[in-house]
């Protein structure tokens, strides 16, 4: 046979034993040659697995991996090869194996390089073969996790002096060894690359320029493993340190390209708190950290800032690529890992977080190798079943040396995952404490765990998006007074936010054991000697420690028990909460009211729920909407024990009687449910064609009927909007403490407590003074010329909402009198009255009438909050009303229209 290259084209893989002979295959040609030998083990089927020379497209299916190779001959399954003619060394032409051996390595490493990912790329491994006369090239393509192995020859007419070596799939960590010896004299060769051979889904790949078109499908793909002395292209940290900052890039036509919004940002943020006082709430280490970043390459900086933005997890290689940084971030995780600000997955000692990391695919092939059954199961059954498999067993690994399977099976898993990166505890908190102290005030505070959104809020200051107010920054007061101050909040915050994920997702038993948590911190020492030093704090500051977030996660856990049904706990934790007056006091009427509830519904305490309820109305500091909420419910216990009932109690409900509110009630054609996950969606037909419409477009057409023109469905944000624009001077006023800490605040830190008051107090009344005083037009323009000088800066003015002619014509129809009261009962209590105001504010400028309806659809009530608005609106003489909005089928409303014009027709034909 003359030199050339075979590869095989299919293996047959049978449920029991074959003995070897040249069989030749249907599809294969007249000189094809059939070498069989190896050992595979399946699961009751036979299996085929072929690669095409044509498409090279390699398919498997059904094929169990065996745990150890060398387990008796019994269940030993015969892999049959078959090599179609080998070419002639003239067809391969000169040097062609020369250059394909003196390739194999440097391809290997480069294509691993290139593709960390277990992308589908068809690789195959040479193995040298020469012979005194005559030089031979075999290409040999590995299956999944291979170990090739010497096996006995087998004879087949003019191949007898070839040997290819048999397959035995082990699921092994470590690396692939080739290995081919020479039937005559040739020394054998040894070519032994660090592979790891697994299986993923790609998408198609363009046919351009030639190159053979890859299918989608599961392929063969070789990913190197890091070895160390491997030579990357990769600036470490510290030389990018001898420079003072690293120089522009260039584009291709030589000039200097900008660098991305996200790197500028976090440079930004790192530079003010290095000149701000905060910088020494960090040690030097941290220090020289963040030092380091600015100075580092430019490729690592990107990277780094990258990172910091995303959820903090594992991710697999292939999941970190971002091609405007580089085409392989490889290299850069390496020098990131050896700079201690990632680590790689031999840190990776969970074995839940392993196998979710898995492919669907490679769990399946894990399984299989535990004998698992996979069939119908998806990813996350696959991973509890391993769970739940290694919770069970245990088993022997390594001779005397004990191990449980969990550490097998984790070492298995680990193999299958390949490269997988994570940033380092420490640095990733470093700079959360960093980003933290940037964001206090600001609208970018991190309420939620794993968000970083100052870097995306910068980019819109930067692109003119956000704009904010001109006021004067002023620190009076250190938030922290040492990192520990620092590092104890930041991992308070990171527990409530973890509470608050557990809530949303109605995990109750991961929130109770959250909640256990924080009541052991609660009462711990550090917190009771915190508490001491906050009581000289500004009320509204104490927002901002350690033992306020603990308040705030203990009034969540509240929640937390009720669900859980345990409601004399609850109890208990609502009485703590009402004993002490330093934190949260604006919550004291909600603490108040749950506790009564608890007593009166859940405990069968009646009596003693009275009695709390009592005690709450004589609280100073609850909302008017509480106070509602618990004189509701007094006048019901009373109606149910009078026996009980104190005359002071008595008196005190006599007081807070109150008028029937108004209302109007219309109707509407409910629309069928075409849009998912909305309720009271309601039909407007004009015609042929129809409009789905909400409940509050409904009224707006209505009231339009009654002689309102215009409208806004705006709720609270109307009210806001007058409130900022007619008192904007002394929202943003200066000599304020600590209202402004930041440069990036779109309102005062005070706004929601009652500093924001009594701070601003004379100057509040003065301002109210002169809009009462003042006449309709000299509010029109007062509101003009404030509309125009501040228009798109953040704060209370939703600037979408209204043109400046609509703010005009709502100061004129409602009056003086009505807005000076509306700015002042929002500027005491902002905290309680931002919410609850009317839904629409309707208005004719023609008439200078104006309208204020809460809209309630069917089935819908009124909140204590709203009907405080609505009584403290109808007190100023405002028009305002509830519009009950009800169903109706499309035949009854037609029937209705119809009576109505048939009823104005008779009028017209008597007159």
């Amino acid at each position: 046979m003359s030199g050339g290259q075979s590869k095989i084209t299919s293996f047959f893989i049978s449920s029991s034993p074959i003995k070897t002979s040249a069989v030749r295959p249907a599809n294969s040609s007249p000189k094809s040659t059939t070498r069989r030998g190896g050992k595979l083990s399946l699961k009751n089927k036979s299996t085929r697995l072929f690669a095409d020379n044509h498409s090279k497209r390699v398919k498997l299916d059904g094929c169990r991996l065996v745990l150890s190779p060398d387990k008796d001959d019994s269940d030993v399954e015969i892999v049959e090869v078959v090599l179609p003619p080998r070419q002639s060394a003239s067809e391969i032409g000169s040097g062609g194996n020369a250059k394909k051996k003196a390739c194999l390595c440097e391809n290997v490493a480069k294509d691993n390089v290139k593709s960390p990912v277990c992308h589908t790329s068809e690789q195959s491994v040479p193995t040298e073969h020469e012979k005194c006369c005559d030089a031979e090239f075999t290409t040999v393509k590995l299956p999944v996790q291979t170990l090739l192995s010497p096996v006995k020859e087998s004879s087949s007419g003019n191949t007898a002096r070839n040997k290819i070596r048999g397959l035995k799939l082990g699921l092994k960590k470590e690396s692939a060894v080739i290995e081919h010896e020479k039937c005559c004299e040739v020394e054998r060769n040894e070519i032994k690359p660090t592979v790891q051979t697994v299986l993923s889904p790609v998408k198609k790949s363009s046919n351009v320029g030639g190159v053979s078109e890859k299918p989608s499908g599961f392929k063969l793909s070789v990913q190197t493993e890091m070895v160390e002395g491997q030579n990357m292209q990769c600036k470490p940290l510290d030389s990018a340190m001898q420079t003072p900052s690293n120089p522009p890039e260039e584009s291709a036509d030589g000039s200097a390209t900008k660098s991305p919004y996200y790197l500028e940002n976090l440079v930004l943020i790192v530079n003010s708190i290095k000149d701000s006082d905060d910088w020494n709430l960090f040690n030097q280490q941290e220090q020289e950290m963040f030092c380091e970043f600015l100075g580092a390459d430019d490729k690592c900086q990107k990277l780094l800032a990258r990172l910091l933005q995303r959820k903090h997890m594992w991710r697999r290689t292939y999941k970190i690529g971002y091609p405007d940084i580089a085409s392989d971030v490889s290299p850069i995780l390496l020098t990131l890992r050896d700079k201690g600000y990632v680590e790689d997955a031999t840190s990776l000692k969970d074995l839940d977080v392993a196998l979710r990391l898995l492919s669907p695919f490679e769990l399946k092939t894990l399984a299989q190798v535990f004998k698992l059954r996979t069939t119908g199961q998806g990813k996350g059954s696959l991973a509890d079943s391993l769970m739940d498999y290694c919770s069970k067993q245990q088993t022997v690994l390594f001779g005397s040396k004990q191990a449980s399977l969990q550490q097998l099976v984790l070492k298995r898993a680990l193999a299958l995952l390949g490269p997988a990166w994570k940033l380092c505890d420490e640095p990733r908190d470093a700079w959360r404490r960093l980003l933290r102290l940037f964001s206090l005030g600001t609208p970018w505070d991190m309420e939620e765990a794993g968000e970083t959104p100052q870097v995306y809020g910068l980019q819109l200051v930067a692109a003119g998006k956000m704009v904010f107010p001109e006021y004067e920054v002023s620190r009076h007061h250190k938030l922290f007074s040492s990192r520990l101050d620092l590092v104890r909040y930041e991992a308070s915050k990171v527990l409530e936010a973890e509470l608050i994920q557990a809530t949303t997702e109605k995990k109750w038993d991961k929130a109770r054991q959250l909640f256990n948590d924080v009541e052991k911190l609660a009462r711990s020492t550090e917190a009771l000697e915190y508490q001491d030093r906050d009581r000289s704090m500004t009320s509204f500051l104490r927002h901002y420690t350690m033992c306020g977030v603990y308040t705030r996660c203990r009034c969540l856990g509240v929640d937390v028990l009720q669900r859980l049904k345990e409601h004399r706990r609850a109890v208990t934790v609502l009485r703590d909460l009402l004993s002490q007056k330093l934190y949260c006091q604006s919550r004291r009427g909600h603490w108040w009211d749950r506790l009564a509830l608890n007593l009166e519904a859940h405990l069968g305490k009646p009596a003693e729920a009275l009695k709390v309820v009592h005690e709450a109305l004589d609280d100073s500091s609850i909302s008017p909407a509480a106070r509602h909420a618990l004189v509701t419910r007094a006048n019901r216990l009373a109606a149910r024990m009078p026996k009980d009932v104190l005359p002071s109690l008595k008196s005190l409900l006599e007081q807070e009687k109150w008028d029937a509110l108004p209302q109007v009630e219309i109707e509407g054609q409910l629309a069928d449910r075409m849009v998912p996950g909305r309720t009271n969606m309601f039909a407007a037909r004009d015609g042929t064609t129809m409009e789905v419409i909400s409940v509050e477009e409904v009224a707006l057409r209505h009231y339009n009927l009654q002689g309102y023109p215009k409208g806004v469905h705006g709720e609270g944000s109307t009210f806001h909007a007058l409130f900022g624009l007619l008192c904007w001077d002394v929202i943003y006023m200066s000599g304020v403490p600590d209202a402004f800490r930041s440069a990036y605040q779109a309102l005062p830190m005070d706004l929601h407590s009652n500093c924001f008051f009594t701070s601003r107090e004379q100057s509040f009344l003065e301002a109210f003074k002169a809009i009462s005083e003042s006449t309709t037009q000299e509010l029109e323009e007062k509101v003009a010329v404030a509309y125009t000088a501040h228009f798109g800066k953040a704060g209370l003015v939703q600037w979408d909402r209204f043109t400046c002619t609509d703010v005009q014509e709502i100061v004129r129809c409602m009056g003086p009198y009505v807005l000076s009261k509306i700015c002042e009962l929002l500027a005491r209590q902002f905290r309680h009255r931002r919410s609850g105001l009317p839904d629409l504010l309707v208005w004719n400028p023609e008439t200078g009438k104006a309208k204020a309806a809460e809209v309630k659809g069917p089935g819908d009530t009124l909140s204590p909050k709203q009907v405080v608005w609505l009584r403290e609106l109808l007190a100023m003489g405002v028009d305002c009303e509830v519009c009950r909005v009800t169903a109706t089928s499309s035949k009854r409303l037609q029937r209705k229209k119809a009576g109505a014009e048939d009823a104005k027709g008779c009028s017209e034909q008597m007159e």
